[in-house]
């Protein structure tokens, strides 16, 4: 994350376009500020205003508690420095709802403003220029689909690796704004429908087709050849695991697993990323999707589904290559893109064939 003081430069009066992220769920979270203005909703429609610009919430059994008071929604705003929420600095405006048991915190803010708190979480501002405004561009247009197609009813998107990272305004700087700036408003079309922009870190030398990974065929997300990422740090990866650790973390796909005698590799995709793994055990076998023998192992630990793996004596060692699902845009390719003076369009053009460019 990048910290940075600079002044904040305002976009064109006709970037109207909004987003709501969700950004915090739990039990309980300290909201406030300088010029914080908060007000609690009692019922469905009396309304109350908080005298104190600096308070916990808490998530009550019939609603979200506050010195004593129950409320069924709090709404935040702040004209000045941005809401602090658990310390974390926000534009726009915060709503705090019940989503069962927990709290539920939805930042709705400009839409160029969320990609300027977003590009230091999923890149660095400080690659070069067009390598960032191709990451704006993505980003924007991967929002702007979500916010169409709303899985969710009470926010567009997730601020984690569920949708996008978004760090607020504690992870804007200059270089951030001035990508968003230059490419306000554009996003990526494919035969004059805005296209589902995915990306990843590190394709690890060929990004894969969203047939292999979702069973779904869209001609612009194609597994292509990419020289570009190689200076990637998860370029290559390693990963050890002791048998016992292995049949704990597999648990949650079979409870009933007993020691584990072998794990071989039963299907790979036309990428070479592994899409069906054979486990042996004690008490049976079973097979496991390569996308769930990752998420069982930690994404942090098998960075992709690209992997070769064996058994030696009473551990699986696996090495692999690339970080990510491997689908659409590489960031880190990206960059190596930048780095031979394409331009953000080229870069853009590279991973979502057949596509233009338009701001709407």
């Amino acid at each position: 994350m990048h910290f940075a003081f600079f002044s904040y430069h305002s976009f064109a009066r006709g970037s109207q376009e909004t987003i709501r992220v969700a950004i915090y769920k739990g039990a309980a979270v300290r909201v406030g500020g300088d010029g914080v203005a908060i007000k609690g909703v009692i019922g469905s429609d009396k309304v109350s205003t908080l005298s104190n610009a600096n308070i916990e919430a808490k998530a009550g059994r019939d609603g979200i508690v506050v010195n004593g008071t129950l409320y069924s929604s709090l709404k935040i705003e702040s004209k000045e420095s941005g809401i602090k929420v658990n310390g974390k600095r926000y534009r726009g405006k915060i709503e705090i709802v019940m989503d069962k048991s927990s709290l539920l915190l939805t930042n709705e803010l400009n839409l160029e403003d969320y990609l300027v708190g977003l590009i230091n979480q999923e890149i660095s501002s400080k690659w070069p220029m067009e390598a960032v405004k191709a990451q704006a561009v993505v980003a924007r247009t991967y929002a702007l689909y979500q916010k169409k197609n709303r899985k969710y009813p009470t926010y567009d998107l997730e601020s984690t690796v569920t949708s996008q990272v978004y760090g607020g305004m504690d992870s804007e700087d200059e270089l951030a704004r001035q990508a968003v700036k230059e490419t306000e408003g554009e996003a990526a079309y494919y035969n004059g429908e805005m296209i589902q922009a995915l990306y990843h870190s590190s394709c690890g030398g060929k990004t894969e087709d969203a047939l292999e990974v979702w069973g779904k065929e869209i001609p612009y997300l194609k597994s292509i050849k990419d020289p570009h990422c190689t200076e990637a740090p998860n370029y290559f990866w390693q990963y050890k695991i002791d048998l016992n650790g292995l049949r704990d973390r597999l648990r949650r796909f079979n409870s009933g697993i007993g020691n584990i005698e072998s794990v071989s590799i039963l299907k790979r995709s036309g990428s070479g990323r592994v899409t069906r793994i054979s486990i042996r055990h004690s008490k049976g076998s079973f097979v496991l999707d390569g996308k769930d023998f990752r998420e069982a192992l930690g994404y942090e630990n098998i960075r992709s589904t690209d992997f070769t793996l064996k058994v030696k004596e009473d551990s699986v060692y696996l090495a692999g290559s690339g970080g990510g699902h491997g689908v659409g845009m590489c960031q880190w390719g990206a960059k190596g893109m930048a780095e031979e003076g394409k331009s953000y369009k080229d870069i853009l053009k590279w991973y979502y064939p057949g596509i233009t460019i338009r701001r709407d």
